[in-house]
């Protein structure tokens, strides 16, 4: 994988924010170390200041060494590992008694610090050498002021863990440095690697190959994986509608050769010879129901194409009793029996619902004997709208009742009895009044034919 600058940018800022948390951690981790360092000697400090107030008494302007041995041991006499040094001032900063392993320190000093409370600490430097510094007051029994205590002892430890720090710092800060910038770069192409296999394989899925899926180890609520699934249900529904399409054109072009076909053999029967007059009338008749036929499937491919959006955008509210009983008032519907409630109405387009009215009872006559009747059944229930329409035909049977509402799909039953038809019909419907919000279901009459009953949204006229 190249290094792109996506790849890049992630990777600068994820060291760019390791590296301040590398800062930061280094400097938190130096102040915990001077202060736990600190608060080490300060124990020791205590310690020893404790043993040698106990080792002295002051008595009026007078200080007296009860404990003598005090002043003997090695810490406060010798120059060891780590010795205290102590200096005792009156109140004029004169020095009454300081430790002997001062005498053996050449040019070693620190100057008395001004008294600012009962005790404190300080660092100081002296002859190139960092010291820790506490000053106690010193008071009389009458609770005067005498002077104070001066104990120092060296930092030298923590000197050295300080310089071993900032030698560490020097010698691997580039180190680690490079190591994050390595590792943000690795970890930069890991976390983009999925999407780079996305990207490759959906440059590999065209129109051709719809079936190619993504595939790679994520958790369904990962956002990897939820990418994964939802670009798996675009190419899912691409498919369909890639396969829809080219069955719709193939279907279409199939169906409008046969009645482009008529057209041009009665055009060619016409201009070859002389006919009759009554053969002319014929033909065009001809001519005249080939024409409906293509104006009857074009009109009802472009509604399905446009997959009915004037419906679903339409502000317009209709009367849905009086669209269906005015649709239904001529002689080819006679045996059609209406039964419905007055005032119901509905939100759509009045001309598009004419043609699912128009569509369920042609296909209810066109299945049914002469002899039966349809009946049609418009009532509201609730805040709906319940439109049957009831046929005592051949039925429908169960597995094809969601197959029918599929473009260009007839069933068996009507094709072995030679019933015509172009299969848009039931399509067309479903289109509309889904836009319209609507449902359409099917089930079986008694004892024989086929209910379809349209559910729709109810509109309160005030």
């Amino acid at each position: 994988m190249k290094l792109t600058k996506t790849i890049l940018r992630s990777a600068f800022w994820n060291s760019a924010i390791l590296i301040f948390l590398l800062i930061s951690f280094n400097v938190v981790f130096w102040i915990s170390i001077n202060y736990v360092l600190n608060k080490n000697i300060n124990s020791k400090l205590n310690h020893e200041m404790e043993n040698i107030l106990n080792a002295i008494e002051i008595s009026g302007d007078s200080l007296v060494i009860v404990n003598p041995h005090e002043f003997e041991e090695p810490d406060l006499a010798e120059l060891t590992e780590a010795p205290f040094f102590m200096k005792i001032f009156d109140t004029n900063k004169k020095v009454i008694l300081k430790s002997k392993n001062l005498s053996s320190v050449k040019d070693f000093d620190f100057s008395p610090y001004p008294l600012q409370e009962e005790k404190f600490f300080d660092d100081t430097k002296s002859y190139r050498e960092e010291l820790r510094v506490q000053y106690h007051e010193l008071k009389n029994s009458e609770g005067n002021e005498f002077g104070f205590i001066q104990l120092a002892t060296p930092k030298t430890g923590l000197t050295k863990i300080k310089d071993n720090l900032l030698i560490y710092n020097l010698i691997f800060a580039p180190l680690t440095v490079m190591l994050i910038l390595f590792l943000s770069i690795f970890l930069a192409k890991r976390t983009f690697e999925p999407i780079n296999n996305i990207i490759n394989t959906s440059n590999e899925i065209s129109a051709r190959n719809l079936n190619k899926r993504l595939s790679f180890n994520a958790e369904p609520d990962d956002e990897i994986g939820r990418l994964r699934d939802t670009l798996n249900n675009l190419f899912d529904r691409l498919e369909k509608q890639v396969n829809q399409i080219s069955n719709f054109s193939d279907n279409a072009a199939h169906q409008l050769m046969t009645p482009l076909t008529t057209l041009k053999s009665e055009i060619e029967y016409l201009s070859k010879a002389e006919h009759t007059v009554q053969e002319y009338k014929d033909s065009l008749k001809v001519l005249h129901n080939e024409t409906e036929k293509m104006i009857h499937l074009i009109s009802s491919m472009l509604i399905l194409a446009n997959d009915c959006n004037v419906c679903a955008e339409s502000k317009q509210i209709f009367n849905i009793s009086k669209l269906i009983s005015n649709t239904l008032n001529s002689d080819y519907y006679k045996q059609v029996t209406i039964k419905t409630e007055e005032d119901l109405y509905v939100r759509g387009k009045d001309d598009y619902f004419r043609i699912v009215i128009k569509n369920l009872v042609d296909n209810a006559l066109k299945y049914s004997d002469q002899d039966k009747q349809v009946e049609v059944c418009i009532q509201k229930d609730k805040d709906n709208i319940i439109v049957e329409v009831r046929d005592h035909g051949i039925g429908i049977s169960l597995d094809e009742r969601e197959k029918v509402f599929d473009r260009f799909y007839r069933g068996e039953d009507p094709q072995k009895a030679g019933i015509k038809g172009f299969g848009l019909g039931l399509s067309l419907v479903k289109s509309i009044v889904t836009a319209m919000n609507g449902k359409i279901s099917i089930s079986n009459n008694s004892p024989t034919g086929t209910i379809f009953i349209i559910n729709l949204p109810s509109i309160k006229m005030t």
